[in-house]
């Protein structure tokens, strides 16, 4: 059982493929941008715990999050997160994590894709244009098991913007792990988003400080992975290691890396299922 646990945690890194970001090295990597520790900026509300199941920490999240001074999952990264380094796409950033903010540009899509979230690695995730909110989900990985994960944003949102940005947080254990991928956009739709532009009923845009939390179902079928295989290259970590610039990768959705790297930050927990973690548990 705990190594079915193991190995669902490490399968579930991701990355945003649809619209696809420039990557330093020409290929993606899976690895969270940064880390942020919950226990310290949404302390674990009483009676609950940031150790327990999937769903259990996302309750108490955001039962600590609608408490609190944070407006959304990009606010509260963007004031806490400790960024990482990965060798060779250097240093994330706050802005697009391990991708490039001035990659290739891309159309809008119909729906915004990620590789796939993981059924342990639960949380929120947001899409943003501009510094405009067009997609918020309270538990992506519960919500949207598909493989890719297909996330119905609010085109008309994002018409005309210059810039997406994704993010994910997971919350399977302390220090949580924070997704994110930018993506410079054209102005223009593609033909599959010109079908869903301007209705009004095809993307919704949620609050982001709702405290209701979805119900877990009992069972969830992950449907298997088609993206198509790239040639692998090594990923190792270094500290502050500095950025490429080699060219921009293909529109194709190439396939992650399959290393799992370490922090380089200061923050060092490794990406387990923390079942020890309590309410009191403090920053020492």
């Amino acid at each position: 059982m705990a190594a079915s646990v193991l190995a669902a945690q490490t399968e579930a890194h991701s990355y945003m493929t649809d619209p696809m970001p420039t990557w330093s090295v020409g290929y993606p990597t899976t690895n969270y941008a940064g880390l942020i520790d919950g226990q310290d900026y949404l302390p674990c509300p009483d009676g609950m715990s940031y150790g327990g199941t999937p769903e259990g920490n996302t309750d108490a999240y955001w039962t600590a999050f609608n408490a609190s001074k944070y407006t959304s999952l990009k606010n509260l990264a963007d004031k806490t997160m400790v960024l990482q380094s990965l060798n060779p796409f250097g240093k994330a950033t706050a802005e697009c994590g391990f991708s490039l903010p001035n990659g290739t540009a891309r159309n809008l899509p119909a729906e915004v894709q990620w590789h796939d979230f993981g059924l342990s690695h639960q949380g929120p995730c947001e899409v943003w244009c501009d510094d405009k909110l067009a997609f918020m989900d309270q538990n992506c990985a519960l919500n949207y098991p598909e493989v890719p994960a297909s996330l119905p944003y609010d085109v008309d949102v994002c018409a005309g913007a210059s810039m997406m940005q994704s993010y994910w947080i997971a919350l399977h254990g302390l220090p949580w792990q924070l997704y994110l991928n930018c993506v410079p956009l054209t102005g223009k739709l593609n033909s599959t988003a010109n079908n869903v532009a301007g209705d009004s009923d095809s993307a919704k845009t949620p609050t982001a400080t709702t405290s209701t939390v979805t119900e877990v179902p009992t069972s969830v079928t992950e449907a298997p992975t088609t993206s198509t295989t790239t040639t692998d290259a090594p990923e190792t970590t270094t500290t502050d290691a500095p950025e490429a610039t080699t060219p921009e990768v293909t529109p194709e959705t190439p396939a992650p890396t399959p290393a799992t790297p370490t922090a380089t930050e200061p923050t060092t927990q490794n990406d387990e299922v923390s079942t020890g973690a309590k309410c009191s548990r403090r920053r020492k």
